[in-house]
């Protein structure tokens, strides 16, 4: 037998994700980039119009001029600081497309393989019986996974280890390389300092982080090299899942079916 699609598709999606918005931000930086030569080009335009006609005059021209001269003032503040913005649009984005792909991947072999949910962990999990049965199938399979990180309080793990908490449930943890484990972890870290503090660090960042050299009070300011190393090691940890749902369905079964 094949990779089921079931726990295959969810990492697919994320990899198609990840080519898209690698894509998309490039076009966004290469497009900050040139609105600085914007207010130029106009200038010259408006030029030829004076050079072949002196009667010329465009209302609009002087319009189209401040903006480009505001738009480019902009553009030339991000490309100097190495598009901040982006920069945090990008962690935040290629993390969350990462953990909805690792709990899709655990409700696909859950809902497939139920199994797994007459042993632990998941035998550890209570709901209460009215609650389970008044939903379906997909959003008891919801239910369960969210007691079960409220449970290990996978949450609170950080890095690699919130994801091999819910991956051991089903089997699929594994030894990850300590240079991935220490990229992921920072990722996180800068991720949730992001979404929750407005990247000012706290006391638990710079605890948690201290090989980034920041204190309290100090603004994070992830920098392009450090989240493609981050984004780099996570894509690098999608592949080391995939191998091994590889080894969970034995290369003998995929030739025997």
């Amino acid at each position: 037998m094949t990779i089921p699609a079931y726990a295959l598709e969810p990492l697919e999606r994320f990899n198609e994700y990840a080519h898209s918005a690698t894509d998309f931000f490039g076009v966004c930086m290469r497009s900050i980039e040139s609105m600085q030569s914007m207010p130029r080009l106009i200038k010259v335009v408006g030029k030829l119009h004076k050079k072949s006609n002196p009667e010329w005059e465009d209302p609009e021209h002087d319009g189209l001029l401040a903006a480009a001269d505001k738009d480019a003032e902009i553009a030339a503040k991000e490309c100097a600081a190495g598009f901040p913005l982006l920069q945090e649009f990008t962690l935040v984005g290629f993390w969350g497309a990462f953990e909805a792909a690792i709990e899709d991947l655990v409700l696909g072999i859950i809902s497939n393989e139920p199994t797994f949910l007459r042993a632990e962990p998941f035998s550890k999990v209570k709901i209460p019986l009215a609650e389970f049965e008044a939903l379906t199938k997909d959003d008891r399979m919801r239910l369960l996974l969210r007691e079960l990180q409220r449970l290990l309080r996978s949450d609170q793990r950080g890095g690699v280890n919130s994801f091999e908490m819910i991956l051991d449930s089903v089997n699929l943890s594994g030894v990850v390389a300590e240079e991935i484990k220490k990229a992921i972890w920072e990722m996180h870290h800068v991720r949730n300092l992001i979404v929750h503090r407005g990247s000012c660090v706290d006391r638990t960042f710079a605890e948690s982080c201290p090989e980034l050299g920041l204190k309290v009070g100090d603004r994070m300011k992830a920098s392009r090299r450090q989240v493609a190393h981050y984004v780099a090691s996570l894509l690098e940890y999608g592949v080391l899942i995939e191998e091994r749902l590889a080894a969970r369905y034995p290369a003998d079964e995929r030739a025997s079916s």
